[in-house]
């Protein structure tokens, strides 16, 4: 049997017993420590820690009954070894409920017994000394995650600030337009993103985005599209590019960007430019789901959409299309989280329910849109779920 080399104290007040005993665990290689008695005993275990303890229960000044109480009142766990005459088992078990981890029959006959109780009990002590301390490495893991739990969830707070601060308002009046919009998000970032502006004093620019995936990084790159679409407008009002009033050259220019970035993120965008001079809105559409629809007298048009998402694949080529956009028409553009939360079966019966929910209720308002969209018992959204309203 393969030893654990330890110290062993032989707590016994016959010399001849002491003496076969520490030639036994000295010849199997582990360390002897020596005691007459129980209080010499409790002296050598305050100053040496042996790792095993094996005590005679009945011995002059102090015995073994006594050297546990002791032990116990000081908190001190060692495995605990007690030999006792054939004749007084109730001492024994006296023993065992004060903490005794074996119990040996005086004298040993058969030293392999004894050799086993003290690898058996060796090896316990080992397993609860490795559960203690992987206790405390999972006590401190868990803590760790915490604080790294903790950091990004402040992360997480910054980043949602950021985005909403970059949102524009969720009502605004735009020359003669009403502009609406609300963003549900699955998680606490969205991948969903609108936006809505004045160009100049011709031209007001409308968009929707979907980015693949949900939270941080798809909240980024949403904040990267915002970027690179007000650097067009600014670009337009000093006279340098007519990109933004463009909608097929900017889908061009946003899709070489999100490559050239290479964040494997894409794109589903719906972008348009109202014309207030010609009441036409021109617009290009790739990848939405549902496409969007044009609410005009008491009818739903979806609209036609072409190419593939943006950031997937370089020098794509997008048609742009034109629609009349006149008073009393809406614009009604939705994110496909919705058609994850709608009961219909087929994905064409969710789009036609969403056109004649809305051609329906005429003016209804985003908000009490949505809550009736949604099932009230759904707790968390499969996906961002975004709506945007224009209307003239």
């Amino acid at each position: 049997m393969a030893q654990i080399k330890a110290t062993i104290l032989s707590i016994d007040d016959e010399p001849l017993v002491r003496e076969s005993l520490v030639a036994f665990l000295e010849d199997s290689g582990y360390r002897v420590l020596e005691a007459e008695n129980g209080e010499q005993g409790l002296q050598i275990i305050r100053e040496n820690t042996p790792d095993l303890v094996i005590c005679d229960l009945h011995m002059p000044v102090m015995g073994g009954l006594e050297v546990l109480e002791q032990l116990r009142s000081l908190s001190i766990d060692i495995p605990f070894i007690v030999v006792s005459g054939a004749g007084v088992i109730g001492d024994a078990v006296q023993a065992l409920q004060l903490g005794a981890w074996d119990y040996l029959v005086k004298p040993i006959a058969d030293m392999a017994t004894l050799e086993h109780a003290i690898f058996r009990s060796l090896e316990r002590k080992q397993l609860l000394n490795d559960n203690v301390l992987y206790r405390s490495q999972l006590e401190t893991s868990h803590a760790e995650l915490q604080e790294s739990l903790n950091i990004l969830k402040a992360d997480q707070q910054a980043g949602r600030i950021i985005q909403q601060q970059l949102l524009p308002p969720e009502e605004k009046n735009i020359a003669g337009l009403h502009f609406s919009h609300r963003i549900l998000p699955s998680l606490y970032l969205s991948g969903d993103f609108v936006d809505y502006f004045q160009i100049d004093d011709r031209y007001i620019g409308c968009y929707m985005a979907d980015v693949s995936g949900h939270g941080a990084s798809s909240a980024f790159v949403t904040i990267l599209c915002k970027s690179f679409i007000d650097g067009q407008v600014t670009q337009y009002q000093q006279h340098h590019s007519q990109v933004v009033i463009a909608p097929e050259q900017l889908f061009a220019a946003l899709n070489e960007h999100l490559i050239k970035v290479n964040l494997g993120k894409h794109v589903a965008l719906f972008y348009g430019v109202i014309d207030k001079n010609k009441g036409e809105l021109k617009y290009c559409s790739s990848g939405l789901l549902p496409p969007p629809f044009l609410i005009s007298e008491g009818r739903a048009q979806f609209l036609s959409h072409k190419g593939m998402a943006l950031g997937l694949v370089p020098e794509q080529q997008w048609g742009a299309q034109s629609v009349p956009f006149t008073a009393g028409n809406t614009l009604i553009l939705l994110s496909d989280g919705i058609l994850e939360v709608l009961p219909q079966p087929t994905l064409e019966e969710k789009q036609s329910f969403l056109a004649d929910f809305f051609v329906q209720h005429p003016g209804m308002t985003i908000r009490a849109a949505l809550a009736q969209l949604i099932p009230e018992a759904m707790q968390t959204l499969p996906d961002d779920i975004t709506l945007l309203m224009v209307s003239k």
